[in-house]
């Protein structure tokens, strides 16, 4: 993967699939959308995928996941990036990524995308008290001619190279942009039976085994979070552990914050989630979670003694 600007998404560390899951049926969309602009063009698919969906649902993390999968290679770019402070700005940007995305499917021979993410912060948006600017017209025009002719960028030609654009609402683009044969609308509202093993591969490294056939029980306390939600409390879980070591005074050594994080590695419980959060609102700096570190067996696996980090 690799980022279309400074102000695109950084370089992501390295993730094996087994640290992630994204359903079937938004992997198969996104394979889809790019096996048809790469090997059956005559049929005149759309060359934008616009992947619409509430804040925090995994939109651009699955859309990059799903590509590298398949040994896809993924140009990112950030719809802040497709703004601009000056005249021809976005379309300058745009012109640079989508070269760059087909000049390295070529480079590669393997297919390429040029993934933009939340492309409603771009200038082709337009909403609430957002004015319509020379910037939108240009955007939505450079856009609207390359879904037309996608083998023409400025003045060069390109390989075709399939788009696909993340972003919270599409209704606030230009109508004639996102209309058939141009864009292929995709909203993802995942439901908790789609979300439940995505839970279940965040808290692999954190809750007791015995204890990930209880996340349903956490989905169904907050039914209307994201899965961004989730991870943030996840987050949260070292919280008790760490601060319990900066507690005990003295100087901080990389060996004892290792092997504070270590003791709590598949230690804590659905109910550490279920208290903590339950009191978010009221919780300051002193109410943490528990962590419950045990022996662990020869197969990985750990006794249910209970001990204060």
């Amino acid at each position: 993967m690799t980022s279309a600007s400074p102000n695109g998404p950084a370089a992501a560390h390295t993730i094996s699939a087994r640290d992630y899951f994204i359903p079937d049926v938004f992997r198969e969309r996104v394979h889809l959308h790019v096996l048809k602009n790469y090997f059956a063009t005559f049929i005149r698919p759309s060359l934008i995928l616009a992947i619409q969906g509430p804040a925090g649902c995994g939109k651009s993390f699955q859309a990059l996941r799903a590509c590298e999968d398949r040994a896809i290679n993924v140009v990112t770019l950030s719809g802040a990036a497709l703004s601009g402070e000056r005249e021809h700005d976005p379309v300058r940007v745009l012109f640079e990524a989508y070269g760059r995305a087909s000049e390295e499917g070529q480079k590669k021979e393997r297919p390429s995308v040029l993934l933009i993410d939340d492309f409603h912060l771009s200038a082709a948006a337009t909403y609430g008290t957002r004015q319509y600017t020379v910037n939108t017209q240009l955007l939505i025009g450079a856009l609207m001619n390359l879904a037309d002719h996608p083998d023409v960028c400025g003045q060069k030609t390109v390989t075709r190279t399939p788009i696909i654009a993340t972003g919270n609402d599409f209704t606030t683009l230009y109508q004639p942009l996102i209309r058939h044969g141009r864009v292929d609308v995709f909203d993802w509202h995942p439901n908790s039976e789609m979300i439940l093993p995505v839970l279940r591969k965040i808290y692999s490294l954190v809750l007791r085994e015995d204890e990930t056939d209880r996340l349903s029980e956490l989905v169904a306390a907050h039914p209307d979070e994201s899965i961004a939600f989730f991870v943030a409390l996840r987050g949260r879980l070292m919280d008790g552990p760490l601060l319990d070591l900066l507690r005990t005074g003295g100087k901080l050594s990389v060996a004892s914050c290792k092997e504070a994080v270590k003791k709590c590695r598949r230690s804590f419980t659905v109910d550490d989630l279920l208290a903590g959060q339950t009191n978010s609102e009221r919780r300051g700096p002193g109410t943490t979670f528990k962590c419950h570190p045990g022996k662990e067996n020869d197969n990985g696996t750990q006794h249910q003694r209970e001990t204060k980090c």
